[in-house]
């Protein structure tokens, strides 16, 4: 199971879901790029960026306008409202990729060491693209950076372990 932005949280949830019901369909694998996560506290620079911050939840609400708000289970996983969703993964790796540039970059070094300090059983990576922004492997995919996250990320799928 995989996805991109947006897409990483979509895929986190399903994953989970399919642990918390027990459905007998584990993936072989979690893999988060630039994912798009977000909470009540702050997390990295939105800790100090009051300006960010407010976008931030501003443009969750947009995104998600029936969402609880920023702790809402799809936005953080480890919420009191996500119910603990996130150690019940039916994936017995993950890979959490992050780009140094992205404003994102901090929320999912969040979910890589949250989930690291949950009772999750699986394994858990991080992998991070130096001096690149958001998603910048679709605007760049020959750039050196693109190259090393796509090859991670094979490793990964291979099972190879790092």
């Amino acid at each position: 199971m995989a996805g991109f932005s947006a897409g990483g949280n979509i895929a986190h949830a399903m994953a989970g879901r399919a642990g918390a019901r027990s459905l007998g369909v584990p993936f072989g694998g979690l893999l988060l790029i630039h994912p798009y996560f977000i909470g009540e506290a702050p997390v990295g620079p939105e800790a100090t960026d009051a300006a960010l911050k407010a976008w931030a939840d501003a443009f969750w609400r947009f995104v998600c306008p029936g969402a609880a708000g920023p702790d809402d289970p799809l936005g953080n996983p480890f919420s009191e409202a996500a119910g603990g969703i996130a150690a019940r993964l039916a994936a017995g790796r993950v890979l959490v990729c992050v780009a140094e540039e992205d404003v994102l970059r901090a929320r999912g070094v969040w979910y890589y060491e949250s989930l690291r300090a949950s009772s999750y059983r699986g394994e858990v990576e991080l992998h991070e693209s130096a001096g690149e922004g958001h998603v910048f492997h679709y605007a760049k995919p020959a750039c050196e950076q693109a190259r090393a996250l796509q090859a991670r990320v094979l490793r990964f799928l291979r099972g190879d372990r790092v």
